[in-house]
């Protein structure tokens, strides 16, 4: 149970990443500190299933410094019934 509850929150994971992709590209259409938030952004997705507890997961913050994205707000974090 613990590994489906893992794979639906990479499942959403992934998608973020995906989405945010081309914040990293040098001619992204966004600021230094914009390419900066989306970065750490990236890195908390990507770290955020390394935790000891993982029904303890939490999304971390999308970044507003670009207001040329806008990413849709992440769903519900999937319930865990284990």
């Amino acid at each position: 149970r613990r590994e489906n509850f893992k794979q639906q929150i990479r499942f959403t994971r992934d998608k973020y990443l995906s989405l945010t992709d081309f914040t990293q590209l040098s001619d992204a259409p966004i600021s230094d500190v914009a390419k900066n938030d989306f970065k750490t952004f990236r890195q908390q997705l990507r770290s955020m299933l390394d935790i000891p507890d993982i029904t303890q997961a939490v999304w971390p913050t999308i970044p507003t410094s670009a207001p040329n994205i806008s990413l849709p707000p992440f769903p519900p974090m999937p319930s865990f019934n284990g």
